[in-house]
């Protein structure tokens, strides 16, 4: 389902100068996302660390209340009065006295609020709380670069054509500030999925010549009439012993627009914030995934399944690497690692590293019920602590897909503490039809880059 910024403000009834977006430009507030229904309006006051246009308003007000000595003596007062009353073995008259003051002091706070709030509001001309500022999935605000470079003035050094064209998707922007400030070193991570829908597809033969495709990615043939309801590893546990063939067809023969710019966006991100750079190709998810679905298998042809499915995924992940090492070679300031299945120090390292967050997580216990998959959906949560991993950095840059919301958030917390996942994410790019995003389009559709 395809939305835009103005669509959701209209459908929770927000007139556009009532929210923040009345700053943002045209082409910002009609571009099209895919983000389903899990845009929530929120209030400005809950987004004032994410915003230069709501940081600035919050001045106003904090120079207003530092204006007003009277206010700050009562709620000084009143600070003192509540100490009062948790100390032990006071006098019964005392205290009543005590709670007299503090209800008198209240009620003065609250008169003094209002009192300051409306002398707000005449200088602003508008109550600048009651902005309105859409949050998908109860974790990222919805932005625009603009913005985020009023906040972060190193981004006015970002080389990336068309970065301003699309909304953004924001969280901790005021951690990542922080940590700048103090000269903290920065880590970021992101980039592509290994392959998407109708990619990688498998047709399994049974012995009476009868052939089913299911699309690796989805477990399913998620783009054309399939002969059966059932998912890939339904199908290979219902009918593993009549499997007499496995045929693995890898269509992908280059990389999509997206897919190119998820690495280039890291590179040009790193650069800015001098920060350490970590790309996670998570073929060590695919083959997980992989070994789940073909379970039913008879022994002999799941391993030689299992085979092609590992060549398969490295022929993609060298593609990538080639990719990456020649993006690189613009940005040699960048310091980076890429995370692989064949680089099996840093896998180590990986699983080495995430070991006491997930033993002590009864968190991460719960996240899935899809059998055989826990280990996998893991991966992706805790792939994004990799710069914490590997250089230490506590301040984390997750660049990625919207889709990856879930996962920066899952990663957070389970991490909490330890780093500060901060979150710049931008729109899943449509393809060529308008209807699917390139992830999830036709394979005619892909439009690939050769490699």
């Amino acid at each position: 389902m395809l939305t835009t910024i103005r669509r959701e403000l209209e459908k929770a009834a927000i007139d556009l100068q009532s929210s923040i977006y009345c700053e943002a430009p045209e082409h910002i507030l009609d571009y099209k996302l895919t983000i389903g229904d899990f845009v929530e309006p929120e209030t400005a006051d809950r987004a004032v660390e994410d915003f230069e246009v709501l940081r600035s308003y919050f001045a106003v007000q904090q120079e207003v209340y530092a204006e007003d000595e009277e206010y700050f003596e009562a709620v000084r007062n009143l600070k003192q009065i509540k100490a009062k009353l948790k100390e032990k073995g006071q006098d019964p008259q005392e205290l009543e006295k005590a709670r007299t003051q503090r209800k008198e002091l209240s009620k003065k706070i609250g008169e003094l609020t209002q009192m300051l709030e409306e002398k707000i509001e005449e200088r602003l001309g508008f109550p600048w709380k009651d902005k309105k500022v859409l949050c998908y999935k109860n974790t990222v605000f919805i932005s625009w670069l603009a913005d985020l470079k009023e906040r972060l003035e190193q981004l006015e050094d970002l080389s990336l054509p068309g970065a301003d064209k699309y909304p953004l998707f924001i969280s901790n922007i005021r951690s990542l500030e922080e940590a700048i400030g103090y000269g903290e070193q920065i880590g970021i991570v992101g980039g592509p999925c290994l392959f998407g829908i109708d990619e990688v597809i498998f047709s399994l033969t049974l012995d009476d010549g009868m052939t089913v495709r299911f699309d690796s990615c989805c477990g399913r043939r998620c783009l054309s009439e399939n002969k059966t309801q059932a998912t890939l590893e339904e199908f290979t546990c219902q009918y593993g012993a009549r499997i007499v063939k496995v045929q693995l067809d890898n269509r992908k023969t280059g990389v999509t627009k997206q897919e190119y710019d998820s690495i280039y966006n890291l590179f040009s991100f790193a650069r800015v914030f001098h920060a350490r750079c970590v790309i996670p190709l998570p073929d060590i998810s695919y083959f997980k995934y992989a070994a789940s679905d073909l379970k039913g298998l008879p022994e002999q042809l799941k391993k030689k399944s299992m085979e092609a499915f590992r060549k398969e995924c490295y022929v993609i992940s060298d593609m990538y690497l080639r990719l990456i090492e020649k993006i690189a070679e613009q940005f040699p300031e960048v310091e980076y690692c890429v995370l692989h299945d064949r680089d099996e120090k840093l896998v180590r390292l990986f699983y080495e590293k995430r070991k006491p967050y997930v033993e002590n997580s009864s968190y991460l216990q719960k996240i899935t019920n899809i059998s055989g998959k826990k280990d996998s959906v893991i991966d992706y949560i805790t792939m994004l602590a990799l710069p914490y991993y590997v250089y230490g950095t506590k301040t984390v840059i997750q660049l990625d897909s919207v889709d990856e919301t879930d996962s920066g958030r899952k990663c957070n917390k389970i991490h909490k503490g330890d780093i500060r996942l901060c979150q710049i994410l931008y729109p899943e790019y449509l393809s060529p039809d308008m209807e699917h995003t390139i992830y999830n389009a036709p394979l005619d559709f892909k439009e690939y880059i050769t490699v």
